[in-house]
């Protein structure tokens, strides 16, 4: 699980965090390259998200963008509570629980 720690460029984390409403932490494995989320029972790394709701705009950004991948899920944590300091956004754990 060390081998992950990636965080999107500050420029884009500043720009695309204006547009979220909240901050997701997510358990994934890495199924031949490609990330998806799992049980955290499985998971191989966790993965920090930036949320977005359309709030009845048709055009405005929905769904969620990975800004970071942590090698364990204290590490997500940490980012997503500098963030959410930062930003000024609620943080969910990977259970969905209010951080």
């Amino acid at each position: 699980m060390s081998g992950h720690h990636w965080t999107d460029t500050a420029a884009n984390i500043d720009r695309v965090a204006r547009l979220a409403d909240k901050i997701e932490i997510e358990a994934c494995c890495d199924a031949d390259g490609v990330i998806e989320r799992c049980d955290p029972e499985q998971a191989e790394l966790y993965s920090v998200y930036f949320h977005y709701a359309p709030h009845g705009e048709p055009d405005a950004l929905q769904g969620v963008e990975c800004i970071a991948d942590r090698g364990s899920e204290g590490e997500a944590r940490a980012l997503a509570v500098t963030l959410s300091a930062q930003f000024g956004l609620p943080v969910y754990g990977v259970a969905g629980e209010a951080l």
